[in-house]
């Protein structure tokens, strides 16, 4: 049925041509198949060409065919359009549609990193640091780390924070490692604000760590991921195992209805265990468990919402979810839930009430609860 209405569609617009606005605000709202017909309706634009080409990359609308997504990145890049650049080198690095060649890869993510596509520079960044295509060159990984950076990329400000805090590539400094650490870590990248706690911690100030790590999810999360590993799966928990039958499992089983094999399939999805990383089905599927009182998705769902992953970020879900699953007994909700009465984020600021959950996180072995105790502590009796 998706393809005929297509071709109807498709067929209405065929003496029409929609703008690149109207096209982006089709795929912005979801509405993928008018997205795309809109992109067909002017193959001869490079951006709507590189457009075309993620559509049959990613498989939307129209069945995934690398080769057709490489025919369309080839077409954009040739027109020197950025995105089209970067993803050609892309589908070159990974070997889709092409044969793997890590030196192509290099050629096209230059073009476009000189273009000015963030995309693009991280990825050069990576091959630099990588030696994939290229001889290993840090100073190189370092500016183009930066590069990206300076135009938002939260994961290489995570990069070239790292390589400014361990003087890896350029001068070792401190304040500038600091400040892309936090630049990310604002961003709500969990891995940057885990360092930057960390980095405030060896600075000792207490304050800035623990405002930092109230934020990371990290340990919750990879907690979360051995649980998965250790106890739902029927063969041995080792990091380094197969997790594609296990994913087949989860969807048969989740698509009726139990809730927690949606809850492990959108584990995958948020991992990319046995399946490619996707944060958008990871929420969906979360909320189909959150919805029958999973307390695990309910508070990987705080999660998405505290981070932005696969969602918009948004406090006052985090609070909803969190309080979901702390009443559930989920401890890390409990931790997370104190947190955003301590801190006021989300909900009115509360230390009554961030007492009453660090306390119950610390009775269930949370170590970060109990300094969260002492803390919310001193500002009682300060008050």
């Amino acid at each position: 049925m998706k393809k005929v209405a297509l071709i109807v569609i498709l067929l209405s617009v065929s003496n029409m041509v929609c703008s690149q606005s109207d096209c982006t605000n089709y795929d912005s709202i979801g509405d993928y198949t008018t997205a795309f017909s809109c992109y067909m309706s002017d193959t001869l634009n490079p951006h709507k060409q590189y457009k075309i080409g993620e559509y049959y990359y990613e498989g939307k609308v129209v069945d995934k065919d690398y080769n057709k997504a490489v025919e369309w990145f080839t077409k954009s890049a040739n027109a020197n359009d950025s995105d089209g650049q970067n993803n050609l080198g892309y589908c070159y690095r990974r070997g889709k549609g092409v044969p793997q060649d890590d030196k192509m890869a290099v050629y096209y993510f230059t073009l476009a990193a000189n273009n000015n596509n963030s995309f693009a520079q991280y990825n050069l960044g990576w091959c630099y640091e990588n030696a994939k295509g290229v001889e290993q060159d840090l100073a190189k990984a370092a500016y183009w780390f930066e590069k990206a950076a300076e135009q938002g990329d939260v994961t290489a400000q995570l990069y070239i924070g790292n390589y400014y805090f361990t003087g890896m590539g350029v001068e070792q400094d401190i304040t500038k490692a600091v400040y892309w650490m936090e630049q990310a870590a604002v961003q709500g990248d969990p891995t940057a604000q885990y360092k930057l706690a960390s980095v405030y911690e060896q600075q000792n100030d207490n304050e800035k760590a623990d405002y930092w790590y109230s934020f990371s999810t990290n340990d919750e999360v990879y907690s979360t991921k051995m649980e998965l590993i250790q106890n739902v799966a029927s063969t041995m928990g080792k990091e380094d195992r197969n997790f594609e039958e296990d994913v087949k499992m989860y969807m048969k089983a989740a698509e009726r209805g139990y809730d927690k094999a949606q809850c492990n399939l959108a584990l995958c999805y948020f991992q990319g265990l046995g399946i490619e990383k996707d944060y958008g089905r990871a929420v969906d599927n979360f909320m189909k468990a959150a919805n029958q009182n999973n307390a695990t998705a309910q508070y990987m769902l705080s999660v998405c919402y505290q981070s932005g992953a696969g969602v918009e970020k948004d406090d006052k879900q985090v609070v909803y979810w969190s309080q979901k699953a702390a009443e559930n007994g989920n401890v890390s909700a409990m931790y997370n839930l104190a947190n955003c009465y301590y801190y006021g984020r989300g909900i009115e600021k509360d230390y009554n009430k961030a007492l009453e959950w660090y306390k119950k996180a610390a009775e269930k072995g949370h170590e970060k609860a109990k300094k969260g105790i002492n803390n919310t502590l001193k500002k009682l009796n300060d008050e």
